[in-house]
């Protein structure tokens, strides 16, 4: 668990750095999947688990996708672009699942809820698939 925070924290700045917000403050909750999927039905109406949540601070922020506008105020410790969640033990079971694939080429209905999925399946390491689930979950963040 010590190195997933550690690379964790490393991608989380990495990718607040290149998209030019290094001051903002992100969390990141790891959880189960029971808190996943209470947290799935309360925001988006999904009765199921899944890799990440993330939650931006301030939707009205976005001007463009990646591009967001100055905060009302200006305290540079207080900027805060969202929080990420990320259930650990269903990333843990989409590895083992896709450890079994031999083709990588279709994923049926799954595609859509999987997001990035033809990235993942080449990352069987839970540090490398996290922090491929963080870059994802920024974006969004960042609209």
């Amino acid at each position: 668990m010590k190195n997933l925070i550690s690379a964790s924290q490393s991608t989380i700045q990495i990718i607040r750095d290149i998209l030019g917000y290094p001051k903002y403050e992100v969390s990141l909750t790891f959880v189960d999947d029971d808190e996943m999927t209470k947290l799935n039905l309360e925001y988006l109406e999904k009765n199921k688990s899944t890799d990440i949540l993330s939650f931006p601070f301030d939707d009205e922020l976005v001007i463009e996708p990646g591009k967001l506008d100055k905060p009302m105020f200006d305290i540079p410790d207080l900027y805060h672009l969202g929080d990420m969640v990320i259930s650990v033990p269903y990333v843990l079971k989409q590895i083992e699942n896709d450890l079994t694939l031999e083709d990588y080429s279709g994923f049926g209905d799954d595609i859509d809820d999987r997001g990035i999925a033809y990235l993942l399946p080449k990352l069987p390491k839970l540090e490398d698939r996290v922090c491929a689930l963080l870059v994802h979950g920024m974006l969004h963040l960042v609209g």
